[in-house]
């Protein structure tokens, strides 16, 4: 018998915080039963030009398609024994993606590696500053079942 675990990531494989604390460990887990079924907000191109200045329109965009994909994957949440959330489960504020978390999976573990309660913006993203959810760690780690840090 495996564990299904969906794991929700900010970032791909290429951000060290989610390579270190879950891509790297998805093929030991696997040996000990555990599936670990990784799904980053930002996809692979979106990251590459995170931290860019300027291309607004274009960073707006992959805001866009990771909020899309995140939405479906909260949905399917219900189809899993876990969810894991590293560091943020929706960069955006806003309760819908944690209330839809809720109602579709109860039981997750919160890991931050961070000080992801300091509200921090990079340089080159100062623009959307305001959209930040810099509130939700407290509400993850309120509703966890388990707070990794």
């Amino acid at each position: 018998m495996s564990l299904r675990v969906l794991a929700f990531l900010p970032h791909p494989a290429a951000a060290a915080s989610g390579r270190y604390r879950a891509y790297q460990m998805a093929p030991y887990l696997r040996e000990c039963g555990v599936e670990l079924d990784i799904h980053p907000f930002l996809s692979d191109a979106a990251f590459s030009r995170l931290y860019v200045r300027g291309r607004l329109v274009r960073k707006a965009i992959d805001l866009t398609s990771g909020a899309v994909r995140r939405w479906i994957d909260l949905g399917r949440a219900r189809h899993y024994d876990l969810v894991l959330i590293h560091r943020e489960l929706w960069p955006l504020r806003g309760t819908a993606p944690l209330a839809r978390l809720r109602r579709n999976q109860p039981r997750w573990v919160f890991d931050f590696d961070d000080a992801v309660y300091v509200p921090n913006v990079s340089e080159a993203n100062r623009a959307f500053a305001r959209m930040k959810a810099f509130d939700q760690p407290r509400h993850l780690a309120a509703g966890a079942r388990i707070v990794t840090a």
